[in-house]
């Protein structure tokens, strides 16, 4: 076990927050969409699409659910999409905000946020509907060592697991089996007891559990466990990780600038995250943003006394509800006592968006090595000819192809910063700036076209006012 003295909670807070808006954005910001994803059609990728102080792609493509355009505003932001309808009794917006975003802001902060964007869309928005909210508490647990039979779950919580070898569909149906089976035995037992309909109770056990669809599903690395999953979307899941690993293995590094580690050096870090979906929200009788901060810290406190980690595991014939919690589940249960108390990182924006720099020039750099190695293969070059004449030959090539092809060049070049536009803001000393109106020009004046939304608001179209009734 996790010795207490070292073990200390390092971040906690919201990680994923999904919303959905009654309502429209005004008729110029929509044509400003279809021309900007008329232009990606063409260009087969993504263009930047820029309203007043926001900025972000716009996919070629739509969304399912009936959105004609996607406007992601980088990985510190939010992927908005919107139906191309003017009705605002319709509901045309929906976002999804990302984890950094919120780690960075907060949830208060990026609530406000959200308001602010669709202010700048002029959009009309009568009310929201919240789809998800994720809670995360990050944990410093040294020599933490966990398995699926370690956690005890309320009945409607199935138990599910992928071990044995067993496939997914496999497993799946023997989680079922047992689920139900257990739910039946328990629900049969208090009926018993209590003098209730036995057939009525079990069967809506039963339904409990189908409907939960819930269980443990483990991943481990070699004999440890480095993972449990307990439920499933859009109901309820709560899952146990090594977040460390999971951030190493998917380059995401922010979350050592959020931790306040280098990424050599940081010790075990576990993640509890608390998944709230759409249909366990709206059990909670959670739509608003006003539901969700009058009742969420009582859903993440149901959950996991809903789902325990034990301390130990139980003696035959002892009764489970008397092994005392995991020091670990404790201070959880402990921190989730103030799930919205503020809880922002600290650190500057622009930190993490130099993190993210490093990343894109450690992968490109990584690429452009092996391409160049290749490169000098092919022209024949011995390893000791490509150390000494690889600068040469590249300035040779860039240089023909920038004179011959100076439209290509262009266009690449700003492929490239469309791209990357996330980046921009901030220079190497990590402090935000305010971008001017103007773009350093490339060699010789090469244009840099983007496609900007013109006027800072359509006249008389505030929030609380239909758009439809704007002249354009």
């Amino acid at each position: 076990m996790v010795e207490t003295e070292k073990l200390r909670v390092i971040r906690r807070g919201f990680d994923t927050l999904d919303v959905a808006f009654q309502g429209a954005v005004n008729p110029r910001t929509r044509a400003a969409l279809a021309e900007a994803k008329e232009r990606a059609a063409e260009a087969q990728r993504p263009v930047l699409l820029e309203i007043e102080d926001f900025e972000g792609l716009v996919s070629p493509n739509g969304a399912s659910g009936g959105y004609a355009f996607i406007w992601d505003t980088g990985p510190q932001g939010e992927i908005w999409t919107f139906k191309d309808n003017g009705d605002p009794e319709q509901w045309n917006i929906r976002v999804q905000v990302r984890s950094a975003k919120l780690a960075i802001q907060g949830y208060q902060a990026t609530r406000d946020s959200l308001f602010g964007i669709l202010d700048a869309l002029g959009a009309y928005v009568r009310k929201e509907s919240i789809s998800r909210a994720d809670f995360a508490v990050d944990f410093l647990a040294e020599n933490f060592e966990f398995s699926s039979n370690d956690f005890v779950m309320h009945s409607h919580a199935t138990a599910r697991d992928d071990d044995d070898g067993l496939a997914w569909e496999e497993a799946a149906a023997k989680a079922y089996e047992r689920g139900i089976e257990r739910a039946v035995r328990e629900a049969v037992s208090k009926a018993k007891a209590h003098g209730g309909d036995i057939e009525k109770e079990a069967a809506k056990a039963a339904a409990q559990v189908v409907k939960d669809g819930g269980g443990i599903l483990t991943h481990s690395a070699g004999r440890k466990s480095t993972s449990v999953t307990i439920g499933k979307m859009p109901g309820r899941q709560v899952i146990v990780y090594d977040k460390r690993r999971e951030a190493i293995r998917k380059s995401v590094t922010h979350w050592f600038d959020v931790w306040g580690f280098d990424k050599d050096d940081c010790p075990p870090i576990w993640r509890v995250e608390i998944r709230a979906g759409k249909e366990h929200l709206r059990d909670w009788r959670i739509s608003t943003f006003d539901d969700l901060e009058a009742a969420i810290g009582d859903v993440y406190a149901a959950a996991v006394q809903s789902v325990r980690l034990l301390a130990r595991q139980p003696e035959p014939g002892e009764n489970v509800s008397r092994v005392e919690s995991h020091p670990l589940w404790v201070l959880l249960t402990e921190e989730l006592q103030g799930a919205l108390r503020e809880n922002i990182s600290g650190i500057v924006k622009g930190r993490i968006t130099e993190g993210y720099q490093d990343q894109i020039q450690t992968m490109l750099r990584q690429q452009i090595c092996g391409t160049v190695i290749s490169y000098a293969v092919a022209n024949g070059l011995t390893p000791e000819e490509t150390k000494a004449h690889v600068i040469d030959i590249l300035d040779r090539d860039m240089t023909a192809y920038y004179r011959d092809q100076p439209s290509k060049f262009s266009t690449k070049f700003t492929e490239a910063k469309e791209r990357y536009h996330f980046l921009e803001r901030v220079p190497c000393d990590g402090q935000e700036t305010q971008r001017d109106g103007t773009e350093e020009a490339l060699p010789e004046d090469i244009p840099f076209p983007t496609l900007r939304y013109e006027g800072r608001r359509v006249e008389g179209a505030p929030l609380g006012q239909s758009p439809e009734v704007v002249p354009c």
